[in-house]
């Protein structure tokens, strides 16, 4: 059984409509995964605000640059790939995650879900769950984080960058 924690707002209709949906969606395997719902982080709540590029401590000539192409000039980079809108909702976003992956860092293998998580097809997800959860550094059967687990190391690094 695998355990998952859904981040969502309970004060947020709109996002307990999301939840709502995604666990609807998942009850299929409910067999082979427990789902917790959690509280996310709001701007409101963000204990600690982030400041300073995320790039420190790196060598910014090994990072890959993002062009704006609107513009024809060349970025630094706030993150690995490009830059973010690092502002009080992304600051809120990765606040409710880092909290999730910190008690992957420190040994437990859970899923982390967004409240956006749907899945469509049950019959792929158990084969899935079944060749690769915790055998792979970074299981993501999705698009994008709306569901994911990592292996200790990567949660560890995870941290550590953040």
């Amino acid at each position: 059984m695998i355990d998952a924690y859904i981040i969502t707002d309970f004060d947020n209709p709109v996002s307990q409509r999301y939840l709502d949906l995604s666990l609807t969606s998942f009850k299929e395997v409910e067999d082979i995964i427990n789902i917790t719902p959690v509280q996310c982080s709001t701007p409101e709540t963000t204990p600690v605000r982030y400041k300073g590029s995320a790039c420190e401590g790196f060598d910014i000539k090994e990072m890959p640059f993002y062009i704006d192409k609107a513009k024809n000039e060349q970025l630094k980079p706030r993150f690995f790939g490009g830059t973010f809108d690092d502002g009080p909702v992304f600051q809120a976003i990765m606040h409710s995650q880092y909290k999730l992956v910190k008690r992957i860092a420190k040994g437990e293998q859970i899923a982390i879900m967004e409240h956006d998580a749907c899945l469509t097809d049950p019959d792929g997800f158990r084969r899935m769950i079944d060749m690769f959860w915790g055998e792979v550094d970074v299981f993501m059967p999705g698009a994008c984080m709306e569901f994911y687990g990592l292996s200790q190391e990567y949660a560890k690094q995870f941290v550590n960058l953040l």
